[in-house]
């Protein structure tokens, strides 16, 4: 991820600011992917495991790159940390989905009222 290579890779932040990143990005994404594409929640559950595989494996490549330490997790912190990331990063996702879904039935049917 871009954010996760500016935040911690060149500006040397906290890992909170990581951390809201991970939540937020997705959840703007997860939005966008109902309100443009109409997918069914299941497929949004798929795409958001997926991507948090991803979105991990690319925060580990570029820690690892950056920092020349070994690519695999080394320690239980370590994988922890990775699987922290990658269900933030999920549940991120879906959450936006679930709310934009949310909020277009309570529009929709506010709109059909009047």
């Amino acid at each position: 991820m871009i954010t996760h290579h500016i935040i911690i890779n060149a500006f040397d932040l906290d890992v909170v600011y990581l951390r809201a990143a991970c939540t937020a990005v997705p959840l703007a994404f997860g939005a966008a992917l109902f309100w443009l594409g109409s997918r069914s929640t299941a497929a949004a559950a798929t795409f958001a495991v997926a991507l948090g595989i991803v979105a991990d494996a690319a925060m580990t490549v570029s820690q690892s790159l950056y920092s020349g330490d070994s690519i695999m997790p080394q320690t239980r912190g370590e994988w922890w940390d990775n699987i922290d990331y990658a269900a933030l990063v999920a549940i991120g996702y879906l959450a936006g989905h679930v709310v934009a879904h949310t909020l277009y039935k309570a529009l929709g049917k506010k709109l059909a009222r009047s």
